[in-house]
């Protein structure tokens, strides 16, 4: 099993205990066949009725709008997660997932995980290459049936990955920012999709390039 997949199983284990929702996250599985295209601008409608007030994370260059009424899980479960994935990489991948934040809408299990790609074990002067982890990710879920694009936002350049599998379809925005790897997760429920759309697309069209 994977490091992403089991990612999946152990944020899945721990949403349960603390919250009682039968949540089957399995949002970072996903896969990228189309041929990418740069969309040298992207205008996003935001509705500020479908958003939530703004967040700032330590060690983040970027701010967003969670989704309304997606609300924040406990930081001591997100900390739990990543403590007990730290000895389970995939045998030869490079790169690390880690989830600073996680937003869930319990109505309609709808759920946001927005956090930073590292590499365990980084020799010196060697950066995160973006293609690289995208490439591995798609070897490793080449099965999945998914849509691949990239647009400029706020000066960032997004890759966003879409992936419907069994009951989710999942939303994942990478992008780059001073040679550190951001990726945002916006997972929802088929039956949820329609209602939440709006407030995914809203969210997205928020994250902002921090000033310095």
């Amino acid at each position: 099993m994977g490091y992403i997949t089991l990612f999946a199983v152990q944020i899945k284990i721990y949403l349960m205990k603390k919250i009682l929702l039968p949540l089957c996250i399995t949002l970072l599985v996903y896969s990228c066949k189309n041929d990418t295209k740069i969309n040298d601008s992207l205008v996003f409608n935001i509705d500020s009725t479908k958003i939530s007030s703004i967040r700032f994370i330590d060690g983040f260059d970027v701010s967003f709008h969670p989704p309304i009424n997606w609300e924040e899980v406990e930081a001591d479960i997100s900390e739990r997660i990543v403590n007990s994935l730290k000895s389970q990489r995939a045998g030869n991948s490079k790169y690390i997932y880690k989830p600073s934040r996680i937003f869930l809408n319990k109505s309609t299990n709808s759920l946001l995980a927005v956090g930073k790609v590292e590499t365990p074990d980084p020799e010196p002067g060697t950066n995160i290459k973006i293609n690289d982890y995208i490439g591995i990710v798609t070897e490793n879920f080449d099965q999945s049936i998914s849509k691949r694009g990239s647009f400029i936002k706020d000066g960032i350049t997004i890759t966003q990955l879409l992936i419907q599998k069994q009951n989710l379809i999942s939303f994942k925005l990478i992008f780059e920012i001073e040679n550190t790897l951001y990726q945002f997760d916006y997972t929802a429920q088929k039956e949820y999709y329609k209602e939440e759309l709006k407030s995914i697309e809203s969210s997205m069209g928020t994250i902002k390039l921090i000033t310095k």
